[in-house]
């Protein structure tokens, strides 16, 4: 039986309060139009100031919930998230590998906004040797780029080395996100096939958004497995205007920040 909808897997954590994870996930991939399905590696146990705990799954439990969903939705694209431990992220790059997944973007979440470690910092090598050069896209944010790359991100030029020494790790598209920056804009820095630019949107001051990580990655997912076009620029592009779009009406129902809000209906 084929499925009636393209479909996205999103592989990544429960966060049980929705400001992130998969429950994010699977509405940034409605909103494109595609059924999200879903493998879970972990429970966590968090709200939007405070994170108690991360309950990873036994990696068979993961590996099932991959095959099961291959057997029979056969997904255009898949979102990677938090990954727990070292065991996980080889059972998900064995899984990508086997399954042949395509159209891999890898969110390489290392710690929560609300401060808990979603990574295991042993499982830092196997994430960047293992499951890197089996992405397409990886979408770190600057603290993040910094830890993989051990460098520190100050200039444009600093973080433009940086995207390209984590291109050489073996993704197709490096896309450094911009949030953690200052000034009027905020600007992802791409380096797609060894070239540059930018996606620029405007900044909203004064407010802190829980998530807006996993809605890109997922955008980014979504967008491309959307249709057989393969990555390029504009659907990059694509994925940042239906983020801030998100994150504008979300800031006109919460001008202080918090959780993401979706206005009814919306599609990208």
């Amino acid at each position: 039986m084929s499925p009636p909808l393209r479909s996205v897997l999103a592989i990544g954590g429960s966060d049980c309060s929705g400001g992130g994870g998969v429950g994010l996930d699977t509405r940034a991939i409605s909103a494109f139009g595609l059924h999200p399905a879903t493998a879970i590696t972990a429970v966590t146990v968090q709200n939007r100031t405070s994170f108690s705990s991360a309950n990873p799954l036994e990696p068979g439990l993961v590996q099932a919930q991959i095959e099961t969903i291959c057997d029979d939705l056969f997904p255009s694209a898949v979102k990677i998230g938090m990954l727990a431990n070292g065991a996980i992220v080889s059972t998900v790059a064995r899984m990508i590998t086997g399954q042949k997944l395509k159209n891999r973007v890898l969110d390489p979440v290392l710690v929560s906004s609300s401060g808990g470690r979603l990574l295991e910092k042993e499982a830092i090598t196997a994430l960047t040797s293992e499951l890197f050069p089996l992405c397409d896209v990886i979408t770190p944010n600057l603290p993040e780029a910094e830890l993989l790359t051990q460098m520190r991100l100050k200039t444009p030029d600093d973080i433009q080395k940086a995207a390209a020494l984590l291109q050489k790790m073996g993704p197709r598209c490096v896309i450094i996100k911009g949030g953690h920056a200052g000034g009027p804009n905020s600007g992802d820095l791409v380096c797609l096939d060894d070239q540059f630019f930018t996606l620029e949107a405007p900044r909203i001051p004064g407010a802190q958004w829980r998530g807006t990580g996993c809605l890109f990655a997922s955008a980014v997912a979504a967008s491309l497995g959307s249709d057989e076009g393969g990555l390029a620029p504009e659907k990059l592009h694509r994925a940042k205007d239906f983020v801030t779009k998100v994150i504008q009406y979300s800031h006109k129902k919460s001008p202080s920040g918090g959780l993401l809000v979706f206005p009814s209906g919306f599609q990208a």
